[in-house]
């Protein structure tokens, strides 16, 4: 599947927003059943109409109708053989199954048999003439009992009743076996591969790549056939859960299905060598991509980190700088991130200061407008005031990083051909230390500490750092949030749950902090408690008029509700805030379907 077609039409398919799409890419779509003639397309600024009114799509419906008939036709005349050929075989099983239980009990039928019926003497002295009737000569009392002729008779007319219900209960039988077989089958299996994939596509349009992934490996188990839809699949494997083997299979063979997934099928698959640390392979796929498609930023970004770790700094810093130029209408902000921790390795090396004050200029030029990457543009911002000496702007710079939501940078939708190591906290770690062991003396350095311990999975200096945080006993209720958010993670849910309590207290003091409504509020959801959740989501709106993560849930849980009053401006507000915010874009996509049920 082309994902680089110009963008025309909008698609309103099973009540779902879709595109924009090209020209071609609606008519693929319709000759692969994933939309039909009565979903409606507009153009922009246009109306909404059936597809099979317009007239840009007659030709295609036409030629779809066409092939529908003469598969049908064709169907038809292979139904018939198939048919014949599978009788014979079904219906011999099923004879021998059934026939043998129908009429096991009346078999064999021969004279012995018979010859035990009674024939019982009416008047022992009195001479009869028994005749073929059974009736006895005129003037003498008559009582029929039957001959053995007439015994054998009966027999085997109940037997020929008894094989003719075998040969009807045999053909019908066979008939709904066949019918199943070539019918139902085929047209159930298709039919739960395109929801499947109508569902998996809907999660992956909205930045719920790990949702998506669910429903892509279901669509491709019921239908493996079908590779249409699989460059997403393939790259959610790689992406998301590191399998590389099968992901570069999938993506292959999606590439040989359409040439024109060449060049995200190669993404896909350097991405994959990245994992494997088989960088010969990787140089040799970003490279051809980029003969494909110079613009194609995520190739630029990967080769830039790989300039990194090949320890060419500046090759790695001008990667970065020109996916910025390419991509600034990226999808996300990974190469911001990128190219402030290249300019601070610079610095390092060098020695000059004009890298790091480049990598601060970079940074201020999106941590206060852009949402993605925010808190790890924070880090590296403060980790620059923490180098320059500024420790006013350090401590102001390190109190909005503890103030930003956990979950807020993944919870934006990313180029998911990025490798997206190179900017975890695992990978800024040694530069938490950096800042541990300078600023050690402070409550909030040893928090930032403790958080990036947790978050690069180094569980143990995480729980050293927040038990020294208990033994400063700190009544700030941002580092009490923190603390409990560190002992949830850690699955001590009635420890996190007084921590959390104390954070809230603390805070209603003067309403300083977002963080412990924010976890509060989460909290709320994840023990489906919706009124808890919905009441605390709306506290921190009234607080903080840019929190999107308040205005997205309060989209979805009072649609999930069925309060509809107000949540058209609070979801276009959540989008206009971050456009790539996956609750945002669910919630509306949620929304739109809740109120045109």
């Amino acid at each position: 599947m082309s994902q680089h077609d110009e963008s025309l039409w909008l698609l309103k398919s099973s009540g779902r927003i879709l595109g924009p799409y090209s020209l071609k890419k609606v008519s693929d779509l319709l000759r692969s059943k994933e939309i039909v003639p009565l979903d409606e397309v507009c153009l922009p600024k246009k109306r909404w109409q059936y597809l099979r009114d317009q007239k840009e799509f007659h030709r295609v419906i036409e030629e779809i109708r066409v092939q529908q008939i003469k598969s049908a036709s064709e169907n038809t005349e292979t139904m018939g053989a198939q048919v014949d050929d599978m009788t014979a075989s079904v219906t011999e099983a099923l004879q021998n199954a059934v026939s043998d239980e129908l009429t096991g009990d009346i078999e064999p039928l021969n004279d012995e048999l018979t010859q035990d019926i009674p024939i019982r003497d009416i008047i022992e002295d009195t001479a009869r003439d028994v005749s073929d009737t059974g009736r006895m000569e005129e003037g003498i009392k008559s009582k029929r009992y039957g001959t053995q002729e007439i015994a054998k008779k009966n027999v085997q007319s109940f037997s020929k009743t008894v094989w003719n219900f075998t040969f009807v209960t045999v053909v019908i039988v066979s008939v709904i076996l066949l019918t199943n077989h070539f019918l139902i089958k085929p047209r159930n299996k298709n039919s739960m591969n395109l929801n499947d994939l109508t569902i998996a596509n809907a999660f992956y349009t909205n930045g719920k790549y790990t949702e998506a992934l669910k429903y892509y490996k279901k669509a491709y188990q019921s239908n493996p056939e079908n590779k249409e839809p699989y460059i997403r699949y393939g790259t959610l494997l790689i992406a998301l859960d590191r399998q590389t083997v099968e992901g570069k299979r999938i993506l292959n063979e999606a590439m040989e299905f359409d040439p024109r997934n060449r060049v995200y099928s190669l993404a896909g698959m350097g991405l994959a060598n990245l994992f494997e640390q088989d960088l010969n392979s990787a140089e040799k796929n970003f490279n051809e991509v980029l003969k494909l498609d110079p613009n194609l930023t995520s190739a630029i970004i990967n080769l830039g980190w790989m300039a990194e770790i090949n320890k060419d700094i500046k090759k790695a810093i001008e990667n970065y700088s020109s996916s910025i130029i390419k991509g600034s209408g990226r999808l996300d902000n990974s190469a911001y991130i990128y190219l402030s921790k290249a300019l601070i390795s610079l610095w390092k090396e060098t020695g000059n200061l004009k890298y790091l004050n480049e990598a601060k200029n970079n940074l201020l030029s999106i941590v206060d407008d852009r949402l993605d990457y925010r808190q790890e543009g924070l880090f590296l911002l403060s980790y620059i005031y923490s180098q320059l000496d500024q420790a006013e702007l350090f401590f102001e710079t390190m109190e909005k990083l503890l103030d930003t939501d956990p979950y807020l940078t993944r919870e934006h939708a990313h180029d998911l051909n990025v490798y997206h190591d190179g900017i975890s906290w695992s990978a800024f770690f040694n530069m938490c230390e950096e800042i541990y062991k300078k600023h050690n003396q402070e409550a909030s350095a040893v928090t930032l500490s403790g958080y990036c311990a947790l978050r690069a999975e180094k569980f143990n200096i995480a729980e050293m750092r927040f038990t020294e945080l208990v033994n400063i006993r700190t009544k700030n209720p941002l580092l009490l949030a923190h603390h409990a958010f560190f002992l949830q993670v850690m699955d001590r849910g009635s420890a996190s749950a007084l921590t959390l309590g104390k954070a809230i207290e603390e805070n209603k003091k003067n309403k300083k902090y977002n963080l412990p409504l924010v976890l509060q509020a989460r909290s709320c959801q994840t023990e489906q408690d919706i009124s808890c959740a919905i009441e605390k989501w709306q506290e921190l709106s009234d607080k903080d008029e840019k929190s999107i993560e308040a205005k997205s849930y309060l989209v979805l849980l009072k649609a999930q509700q069925g309060q509809f009053s107000g949540l058209d401006s609070l979801v276009r507000e959540a989008r206009s805030i971050s456009p790539n915010y996956a609750p945002a874009k669910y919630a509306e996509t949620f929304l739109y379907d809740s109120k045109n049920k």
